[in-house]
């Protein structure tokens, strides 16, 4: 399958993905993987903001990883940095395109 779909336009409406991980090591983590790939191989931009994404992933073109670290290795500071970077990605994204999509998949926000 190629990359990016050349029928889709460059100017495809963007996802926002806010997840603690994604990356083939946990049921959740797999899922999330498995939609930004779905998404990147029909030509979507896709923003993955969480703990781990698979270095693959990122690399991807259309990709655009948004790391958040664990302040002290506490998940519920964690949580929160994500959720904060997640709405603040969302509301950047949003900015130059209205139509955006956000999932927020995990956490305990």
């Amino acid at each position: 399958m190629p990359d990016v779909d050349p029928a889709r336009p460059a100017t495809a409406t963007p996802w926002v993905i806010v997840s603690p991980g994604f990356h083939r090591h946990g049921g959740m983590e797999k899922a999330n993987l498995a939609l930004a790939e779905h998404l990147l191989e029909r030509g979507t931009p896709v923003h993955l903001v969480g703990h781990s994404v698979d270095p693959e992933l990122a690399a991807r073109p259309g990709a655009h990883a948004h790391v958040v670290g664990r302040p002290h290795g506490a998940l519920p500071l964690g949580d929160r940095a994500i959720d904060r970077r997640g709405r603040a990605g969302a509301r950047r994204v949003a900015a130059g395109h209205p139509r955006r999509r956000v999932v927020v998949n995990g956490g305990n926000w």
